[in-house]
Formats: structure tokens, C-alpha cells, sequence
């Protein structure tokens, strides 16, 4: 499940998961804070950002709608949090920090992939 704010980018999601034939894709349009209604079974097992709040707000947006046992994966650039400042914000929420991966796009541009789980 995809959840879009912006009904453009919700518009096409819908269509590439459509050309690609992925059937068990399905783009809902709100905001994780609104916790939009639209079939999805609250709480989640798993919330992977893509960079669309910073990371630190995401952590506690997110930490209330994540399951016992549930994962966040938060996706930054060049300007990700310290380590130290995000595993304080996620344990502020309730979330561990479990790992961080940081790797190089073509043309140099940095991301950086955080985890933080939920104890369950």
C-alpha cells in the first residue's frame, strides 16, 4: 500500500504500478497524520519513508501507526540526522534504532536508509 498526499503523484503511482502490472499495488491518497481510513488495517507492520518529511518529525508521526513489532525505514540525503540524534528521537517514540546504510546514487548523490523497530 502507497500512501500519497498529492493526488498528481497518487495519479501516477496508480498508472505505473498498472504498466507494470502490479496487482497487489494500491495507492491511497492522505497524510500518515490524518491516518486515512481507506481500507488500511491499522496499526502497520512497516512505514518506509521516501524522503518526504524530515526524518526526525517522521519519527514520531509514524511511531503511533506502527504494529508491535513494526519497522520504520527512513530514507535521507546528504543532510540524514546524527546517528545519536535520530536513535534519541526513536527511543523518545518508543522505535530503536537498528541500522544505517549509506551508499552513493550515480552522481554522487548520498542516501542514507535508517531502521527503527518497534518493540512487540
Amino acid at each position: 500500500m502507497l500512501l500519497e498526499p498529492i493526488r498528481k503523484r497518487g495519479s501516477f503511482l496508480r498508472t505505473a504500478a498498472a504498466h507494470l502490472r502490479l496487482d497487489n499495488v494500491r495507492v491511497v491518497e492522505g497524510k500518515l497524520e490524518a491516518r486515512p481510513a481507506a481500507g488500511i488495517p491499522w496499526p502497520v507492520p512497516r512505514i518506509v519513508s521516501r524522503a518526504t518529511i524530515p526524518p526526525l518529525e517522521l519519527v514520531s508521526v509514524a511511531a503511533p501507526h506502527l504494529a508491535p513489532g513494526g519497522q520504520l525505514v527512513l530514507t535521507a540525503g546528504a543532510g540524514a540526522p546524527d546517528l545519536a540524534e535520530l536513535t534519541a528521537a526513536g527511543a523518545v517514540a518508543g522505535l530503536k534504532h537498528v541500522s544505517r546504510l549509506t551508499f552513493q546514487l550515480s552522481g554522487g548523490i548520498t542516501r542514507v536508509l535508517d531502521r527503527l523497530d518497534k518493540a512487540g
